[in-house]
């Protein structure tokens, strides 16, 4: 076997086991997918790897149970609500922003006035777009505060 398999197959079965924490914890609560790759190898497993190990289940298992709270989800789909919200309102500014790029024509170079149009739309563009981040960053502090994002 070659190496290049050989770490394919590596790979796909640490994805494998790597994916199914939860539901091999809910059986073997010290199972760890480190412990079985290390068996799986020969090597030996010191003591202060199964106690990173259980720790590392312990985090895994609170954080599982955490995010199974009616609390949790509510939070989780009132920030879905808010992203949609917040992409919905972004399409529309840049609908409302469509440019009509041109190289423009003699006219236009000879024309002082048309460059000070163009430097106020670009300045009021910039404004809008600023005031929206600023809105977003507002909400997302808000958010951040009152304990609903992590």
């Amino acid at each position: 076997m070659n190496l290049h398999r050989l770490h394919y197959v590596t790979s796909t079965n640490l994805g494998l086991l790597q994916s199914n924490m939860v539901w091999m914890t809910e059986d073997d609560p010290t199972y760890h997918w480190i412990l079985e790759l290390h068996s799986e190898l020969k090597l030996p497993v010191l003591d202060s790897i199964r106690q990173a190990c259980q720790a590392d289940n312990d985090r895994c298992k609170k954080k599982s149970d955490m995010n199974k709270q009616q609390k949790t989800k509510e939070q989780r789909t009132h920030m879905k609500l808010a992203r949609t919200l917040e992409n919905e309102e972004r399409k529309q500014w840049n609908k409302e922003q469509a440019l009509i790029h041109t190289y423009g024509d003699e006219e236009d170079d000879l024309n002082p006035h048309m460059w000070e149009k163009s430097l106020k739309s670009m300045s009021v563009a910039f404004e809008e777009r600023f005031d929206f981040f600023n809105r977003v960053n507002a909400s997302l502090t808000a958010a951040k505060f009152q304990g609903q994002l992590g």
